[in-house]
């Protein structure tokens, strides 16, 4: 069961030590296959440029403000462990065929993998809309109505204003019924890039939408009971729909909280108590391990993020054993209930997107009531 095996991944902190001394192993055997190719002293820059990623990754947490030069840190930090996932992966490659070849390709891995982590941060520069359609019985033949989903846009180190700008001209230009944001809009909890918002605020106070904009929190997000969580909503005009629903003249939305581990988070089948069963029901939802309570209860249709579709590969197809085709990406129906999960609009940490892509997504719902 999804939510049970996410859950319990998730609070497994030995893994993520284990995970760091992996890493450092990899780093050091990665920087003396990199200074075994030239003739310079660079073993030492090497390992000075692998502490300073590693070291951001380890400690950004617990950062509080931005200093000169912050934003190259992040960036250099989580292209670098791209290209580590990359390099370490060539080389295990062209180790197995110097077996057989007896000709070292090492400098061919090197080539491969500067190579392709530019490919992935190039494209982290295009933003497509994906475009689905859900048909119901709710709404009478002929009425259409467009919601227009962000997900995961994780703004901070190094999605800024620019970037939402494209992302609000682009939404916009879908002329959507309703807006919603399901999570993940800051990169990190504490909020540490505060004082760089209001640029942010402008851009946002730009969504257009006749039904309005709506939120609810991801697991990146400040608590939805935080001042500077409900203050960012308020400047930005976004409702927040954190464990509350909410009835227009065409359907009812609930939103819901966080992670399905969320200690305030109520049940559904309460959050459902107000609703017009004579519209669709749609809900927001971080996590698609939620997918199956609103399968449960019969909702309409629930849009979810979090995934990322694994971002970039070969992480794409660990997550999608992880969660499951159903639960992963995508739009898929069961028990009567339409899911969308976005690959998301953002990108976390890593700042590359391979055999993935940046989305905004467009879902029309189409009505079939003959009146």
């Amino acid at each position: 069961m999804v939510t049970k095996k996410s859950t319990h991944f998730l609070n497994k902190r030995m893994y993520f030590k284990i995970s760091r001394i992996l890493i450092g192993f990899a780093c050091l055997y990665s920087d003396w296959r990199i200074a075994s190719l030239f003739h310079t002293p660079i073993f030492v820059w090497l390992i000075l440029l692998s502490t300073i990623a590693l070291g951001y990754q380890v400690y950004a947490e617990h950062i509080d403000n931005y200093f000169m030069g912050y934003r190259l840190i992040a960036l250099v930090s989580g292209l670098y462990l791209a290209f580590l996932t990359y390099h370490i992966s060539a080389l295990i490659v062209i180790d197995f065929m110097d077996i057989f070849l007896h000709k070292d390709l090492s400098i061919l891995a090197l080539i491969f993998s500067i190579a392709i982590t530019i490919y992935g941060r190039v494209h982290t520069h295009t933003i497509k809309t994906i475009s689905y359609t859900y048909k119901t019985n709710k709404l009478p033949v002929g009425k259409q109505y467009n919601i227009v989903q962000l997900s995961d846009l994780h703004i901070g180190e190094i999605i800024d204003t620019n970037y939402i700008h494209h992302v609000v001209c682009q939404v916009n230009a879908l002329h959507p019924d309703m807006i919603v944001i399901t999570g993940d809009i800051f990169n990190r909890t504490n909020m540490r890039q505060r004082k760089h918002f209001y640029p942010i605020f402008s851009e946002l106070r730009q969504l257009q939408a006749p039904d309005g904009v709506f939120a609810i929190c991801g697991n990146h997000d400040p608590a939805m009971d935080s001042s500077l969580w409900q203050a960012f909503l308020e400047k930005s005009n976004i409702v927040d729909l954190n464990n509350r629903s909410y009835i227009s003249k065409d359907i009812n939305l609930i939103g819901r909280t966080g992670l399905v581990s969320y200690p305030t988070r109520k049940h559904l089948k309460r959050l459902m108590h107000s609703c017009d069963y004579q519209k669709p029901i749609v809900i927001l939802e971080h996590d698609p391990a939620g997918i199956l309570q609103a399968q449960s209860q019969h909702a309409d249709l629930i849009i979810c993020g979090h995934t990322h579709k694994g971002q970039f590969f070969p992480f794409t197809y660990f997550t999608r054993y992880w969660y499951g085709k159903d639960y992963y990406y995508g739009k898929h129906i069961k028990n009567g209930t339409c899911s969308i999960v976005s690959a998301g609009t953002g990108y976390f940490e890593i700042p590359v997107r391979i055999h993935t892509d940046n989305e905004i997504v467009k879902i029309q719902l189409q009505g079939l009531r003959k009146d």
